[in-house]
C-alpha cells in the first residue's frame, strides 16, 4: 500500500511506503511557517524527514528539536554558585598550554571532593563556550544516551550541520563518532 500525500503551495507531490496498519501524526509546515497536525492512516510509515522543496517540509518519525536536545547547564552553575568562582589560574594555564601543544588526547583534573573541580569546568564552559554535558544533569540508565544527544545538537549547530530537528540515531555512539568525524572533515576543508 502507498500514501500520497499532495502539497498544493509547492504543487509537488510526496509519496511515503507504508507496512502495517497504524495511524501516526506528522508534522506539515508550509511556507508561511505555519505548522499543523495531520494524521495519516496506513501501515507503519517508515522513520524519515522529507524535505518537499518550496520551503515545505514533512517531519516523520523519531525526531527532536535540537534546542529539546540541549541540556542546559544553567542548574550546575547555580549549585556551584558560578558568579563567585575565582581563582585557578595556574590550572587555566596548564589547560591553554596542554590544548596549544596537543590536537587530541585526554586532560585528566584530579582533586578531593569539594575542591572545585566542577565549578571549574562549568567556568570554562560559561566563559569559553566549550561543548559540555555535566553528568549530574543526565543521570540513570539513559544519562548515557541522553549526553550524546546533546553533545550531538551542539555540535550541529555550532557548525549548522542541518535543519532544528536532530534523529533519535543522536544517542548512538556510532552516530556521534560521524558526526565528529565529519566536522572534522569540514574544519580541515575550510
Amino acid at each position: 500500500m502507498r500514501l500520497r500525500c499532495s502539497v498544493q503551495k509547492s504543487r509537488m507531490l510526496i509519496r511515503l511506503g507504508i507496512k502495517k496498519y497504524a495511524r501516526r501524526k506528522i508534522l506539515m509546515s508550509d511556507s508561511s511557517n505555519h505548522l499543523r497536525d495531520t494524521s495519516f492512516s496506513g501501515q507503519d510509515i517508515n522513520n524519515s524527514i522529507v524535505n518537499t522543496g518550496d520551503y515545505n517540509s514533512l517531519i516523520l518519525g523519531n525526531y527532536e528539536s535540537l534546542d529539546d536536545a540541549l541540556v542546559e547547564p544553567g542548574a550546575v552553575f547555580d549549585r556551584v554558585n558560578l558568579d563567585h568562582f575565582s581563582g585557578r589560574k595556574w590550572l587555566l594555564a596548564q589547560i591553554d598550554s596542554f590544548l596549544q601543544k596537543n590536537d587530541r588526547g585526554y586532560l585528566i583534573i584530579e582533586a578531593n571532593a569539594g575542591l572545585g573541580k566542577t565549578s571549574f569546568l562549568a567556568w570554562l564552559v560559561r566563559e569559553r563556550k566549550y561543548f559540555h554535558n555535566f553528568c549530574e544533569l543526565t543521570p540513570g540508565p539513559d544519562g548515557v544516551k541522553r549526553g550524546l544527544r546533546n553533545l550531538a545538537a551542539q555540535l550541529i549547530l555550532a557548525h549548522k550541520l542541518s535543519s532544528d530537528k536532530i534523529t533519535s540515531a543522536a544517542s548512538r555512539p556510532d552516530y556521534f563518532y560521524r558526526l565528529l568525524r565529519r566536522v572534522s572533515a569540514d574544519r580541515k576543508s575550510g
